[in-house]
């Protein structure tokens, strides 16, 4: 609960000094500044709604017998996964590694397998996670997609979808997309953890 706390504590001093009235908001050009100018809200949304948020990607962990996770991604969403590491493995049990798309492919993929895998893909439609995807279904390996475009090219290839809470960002340079994939990363692990709880 004190955990919980600060976390609310921390996205409500980010909204308070994000806030902007409702009809100078919906004037805003969608540009860094308007999704800079959203993301307190945004993530206050996200966090109130967390447990319908994160219920499908929870379930499917806990429905499998793998207790670590390897976190697959590039770019913005690779860095994003990077910040919430040291929180995963703060408040949960278990091994959590983070790879690139590349370092996954080339050098990790044997060492990965018996690990609750979850790609990341804002745009839903990196090639590089396209391509890991059609590598696992070859290998009957599950895994999620974590996505803030639910029509993205990458949903063709799977039924295992997560959209995290953040809508497909339409600008070049990742802002908003990256706040809230640190703050569904570290929601889904303390759901994990409120969950394996109550089921004990």
């Amino acid at each position: 609960m004190v955990l919980q706390n600060q976390l609310i504590g921390g996205i409500l001093c980010l909204q308070s000094g994000s806030q902007k009235e409702p009809q100078k908001e919906m004037k805003m050009e969608k540009d860094m500044e308007y999704y800079i100018q959203v993301s307190g809200r945004i993530m206050k949304d996200n966090l109130d709604k967390r447990k319908s948020l994160t219920q499908k990607i929870c379930d499917w962990y806990l429905d499998q017998d793998k207790e670590d996770i390897c976190l697959i991604a590039s770019g913005s969403s690779l860095n994003a996964a990077y910040a919430a590491r040291p929180f995963l493995l703060k408040y949960s049990k278990f091994d959590i590694s983070v790879l690139s798309t590349v370092e996954y492919l080339d050098v990790y993929r044997e060492r990965e397998k018996n690990r609750f895998t979850i790609l990341i893909s804002q745009s839903g439609c990196s090639t590089n996670i396209i391509e890991i995807m059609k590598e696992l279904d070859k290998e009957h390996q599950p895994f999620v997609l974590l996505t803030g475009n639910e029509n993205g090219s990458a949903s063709r290839y799977t039924d295992r979808l997560v959209e995290y809470g953040v809508g497909n960002e339409t600008i070049d340079y990742v802002t908003l997309g990256y706040s809230t994939l640190v703050e569904f990363l570290m929601l889904m692990i303390l759901e994990i953890g409120f969950q394996k709880k109550r089921n004990q």
